[in-house]
């Protein structure tokens, strides 16, 4: 798991949910959006919001199954990007 993570030693119960804080950060930057901002600006913007949790998610995924734990991490890892993580576990998650 340490390679995947890049070195960082994290225990595996806690990666679902620094993804979680991860994509309420990443939510909340793009809440701030102003409504009338350029099209290509707000994009820009989104993608620089979700940029880290993708890089975590994808790490996430690539970590060896071992445990339930990581077993969920995965799960919410996959629906980050799949586009299914709000609607599968929601703000409060």
């Amino acid at each position: 798991m340490h390679a995947v993570l890049n070195h960082i030693d994290v225990p595996v119960n806690l990666l679902g949910t620094m993804l979680h804080n991860a994509a309420l950060a990443s939510q909340a930057i793009i809440d701030a959006i102003p409504s009338n901002a350029d099209v290509h600006d707000e994009l820009s913007q989104i993608a620089k919001a979700i940029k880290p949790v993708d890089s975590l998610a994808w790490s996430i995924v690539r970590t060896p199954s071992s445990t339930d734990a990581v077993d969920a991490a995965i799960s919410r890892a996959c629906a980050w990007l799949d586009g299914r993580y709000w609607e599968t576990f929601g703000a409060a998650a």
